[in-house]
C-alpha cells in the first residue's frame, strides 16, 4: 500500500536558495521521462564542452586522493 503525506514548514530563504540550486543539478528523481530528458540534455552538454578531454588516469589519481582524505577525515584511514 502506497501513502502520500504532505509536509509543510517555512525554512530560511536562503537555505530554500541553496536547496533548490543542489535539487537543479540533481535532477528530476521522480518522473522518469522528465529524468531521462534532463539525463540526455547533461549528457549533451558535457559532449558539447569545448574544454580539453582529462586523461583516465589523472581523475583516478584525483579522486583516489578525495577518497583517501574523506576517509582520513572520518577516521577509518591510514595516517
Amino acid at each position: 500500500m502506497v501513502v502520500n503525506a504532505r509536509v509543510q514548514t517555512r525554512i530560511d530563504a536562503d537555505v530554500k536558495e541553496r536547496a533548490t540550486a543542489i535539487l537543479d543539478n540533481i535532477g528530476p528523481t521522480v518522473d522518469a521521462a522528465a529524468h531521462d530528458a534532463w539525463f540526455l540534455a547533461k549528457v549533451q552538454e558535457a559532449l558539447d564542452d569545448p574544454r580539453p578531454a582529462v586523461p583516465h588516469e589523472k581523475v583516478e589519481a584525483h579522486f583516489a586522493e578525495r577518497r583517501a582524505a574523506a576517509l582520513l577525515k572520518a577516521g577509518q584511514g591510514r595516517a
